[in-house]
């Protein structure tokens, strides 16, 4: 049942120089770049501190940001103090939030003691504005995000030599993959792309040569439950890994997942529920077109806007304003959207009702077994 901070315990000591950068190094990176380096310094793009120094200086922080989503705290204290990780430095912070753009997007640079950088790209963060972006990702050519994560990218390869990795956590992820499929400088210095559970793309993205050029790099890291890499088209190789948890939810965080020595512990295959829901949710965006995904996005984020909510945290709060946006998208939807929509839940029911019955067949064939031999 071992994790990333198990992982620090037994490599902390070994540096990148002693021992190779590997995937669960990705995943550290990518969790940590959740953490709110803004408040540590005033120019948030001069920002040249090492981890041991950033959670020094975040020890001062009077009122320290709560995080509703993905917390990164528990993970920097022993990142900070273990030789792996506590000189790696942090540069070129950037978290940029515009309502009116619908864009959410945040990326930082990590510099490793192997002379290369990981550039992490942050997932979506309690913001609802974040949120509505991930919807936007099932229609739009590109979204705001996308295009600030290719540029991003490629001010860091021409500001500096040498070979970067990329990679985050979630939304994170489909960044990471887009700004290295787009970006036009030194693509060559590109040496391994990381989706951590990330989502996948829409058929304006995937029919690209781009796209396609660089799935070769591209490691699609997923939990065996995911309900995150189902939506939209993702890379068909992945690396399917155990979870704590046992719902998809809770498996979408990184701390839940299994690790061996310095590298994942894999799950035997990707789990029933989560295949069947994403032939479903593939099946129901087939049946919509751009207009009519569209305008069930705008209207469920428009009641929600009205309310007031402007994070998960007020969200949550009142859950009643979810369910009537959720009923008023819904009705913008034509009828035979509308009856996939019900079908899809009925037969996502049907299959959860499958795979209980198969899992308890499979738990019990020993105790039926043994029991049938001793009547006999």
């Amino acid at each position: 049942m071992a994790t990333y901070l198990d992982y620090l315990e037994w490599r902390g000591d070994l540096t990148m120089k002693e021992r190779p950068f590997n995937e669960i190094d990705n995943l550290i990176l990518s969790e940590l770049a959740y953490f709110h380096f803004d408040e540590l310094a005033v120019n948030l793009q001069q920002i040249n501190l090492t981890l041991r120094e950033v959670w020094e200086s975040a020890q001062t922080v009077e009122h320290p940001r709560i995080y509703f989503t993905n917390d990164p705290l528990h993970l920097l204290e022993p990142c900070a103090y273990s030789r792996r990780f506590g000189n790696i430095r942090v540069t070129n912070f950037s978290d940029l939030v515009d309502k009116e753009k619908r864009m959410q997007f945040c990326a930082v640079t990590f510099h490793l003691e192997d002379s290369t950088r990981y550039i992490a790209f942050r997932g979506t963060d309690s913001s609802l504005v974040g949120w509505r972006e991930d919807f936007d990702f099932s229609y739009l050519e590109e979204t705001p995000a996308q295009a600030e994560a290719v540029r991003y990218l490629q001010a860091a390869l021409r500001s500096k030599r040498g070979n970067v990795r990329i990679g985050g956590h979630s939304k994170g992820g489909n960044l990471a993959i887009y700004a290295a499929a787009f970006c036009k400088i030194h693509s060559k210095r590109v040496l391994e792309v990381y989706s951590n559970d990330g989502p996948g793309f829409n058929r304006y993205v995937i029919d690209k040569a781009e796209y396609q050029s660089i799935l070769p790099k591209v490691k699609l890291i997923i939990p065996e439950s995911s309900l995150v890499s189902i939506l939209c088209t993702n890379k068909e190789e992945k690396v399917i890994v155990r979870s704590t948890a046992e719902d998809g939810i809770h498996q979408h965080l990184p701390y839940t997942w299994m690790v061996e020595r310095d590298h994942f512990l894999l799950a035997e295959q990707q789990s029933a529920i989560s295949l069947r829901l994403g032939e479903l949710v593939a099946k129901w965006l087939e049946l919509l077109n751009d207009e009519e995904k569209q305008a069930f996005i705008s209207t469920l984020f428009d009641v929600i806007d009205a309310s007031g909510a402007s994070t998960l945290e007020e969200l949550n709060d009142n859950k009643l304003i979810s369910y009537n946006a959720i009923l008023k998208a819904a009705a913008t939807l034509s009828g035979e959207a509308r009856r996939s929509v019900r079908d899809s839940i009925i037969k996502l029911a049907e299959a959860s009702k499958e795979v209980f019955w198969d899992e308890t067949k499979k738990n019990f064939q020993p105790f039926l077994l043994k029991n049938t031999l001793s009547n006999r």
